[in-house]
């Protein structure tokens, strides 16, 4: 189960990742510029989330993350192109951020070996970007809509399925 977990999650990461990257594009500025405030504001995010402590923050900053993509992709819609969207895309990014790095401490504990849980993360990743790719190709704002959404309701099945799994387990005798 952590296995499907991890690639889910991998997944999700890069959905929601190449979403804020391409809504920039679309929305603010096609400059190296956006790429790089997407970018470093989310890895900001990753840096905090990689120490946060708590063990049961996992669903909190799930909601959390989606919350701020949508915050950012509803000013794109209402401001499209104004400077002011660096700043607020910067902090709804960190927001992001927090639970992909939340995310490697908090699988830490439940995989023997990290190797594996990283070969799964990214193989998930990997498939995001390319789905990211395409679906922005192909679908453009509908995708900047609702693949973000998508990916974090199959990372929230996931978890219940794991946290269902866990708990039968532990009433079993």
């Amino acid at each position: 189960m952590n296995v499907l977990f991890a690639f889910v999650c991998g997944f999700y990461f890069a959905l929601l990742q190449f979403s804020y990257f391409f809504l920039m594009e679309a929305y603010l500025s096609s400059q190296y510029l956006s790429y790089f405030i997407t970018l470093l504001f989310w890895l900001c995010g990753f840096f905090v989330g990689l120490n946060v402590s708590r063990e049961r923050w996992f669903s909190g900053l799930l909601i959390l993350g989606v919350v701020a993509y949508y915050a950012a992709w509803t000013l794109t819609k209402l401001v499209p192109f104004h400077s002011l969207l660096y700043p607020l895309a910067a902090i709804c990014s960190i927001v992001s951020g927090l639970l992909p790095g939340y995310f490697f401490p908090f699988m830490a504990r439940r995989f023997t070996s990290i190797k594996l849980m990283l070969f799964h993360e990214n193989n998930g990743f990997l498939l995001g970007i390319l789905l990211a790719l395409k679906g922005s190709i192909y679908c453009g704002s509908w995708f900047l809509a609702g693949a973000p959404l998508l990916g974090s309701v199959l990372v929230g099945i996931a978890l219940w399925i794991g946290l269902r799994r866990r708990l039968a387990s532990s009433l079993s005798p």
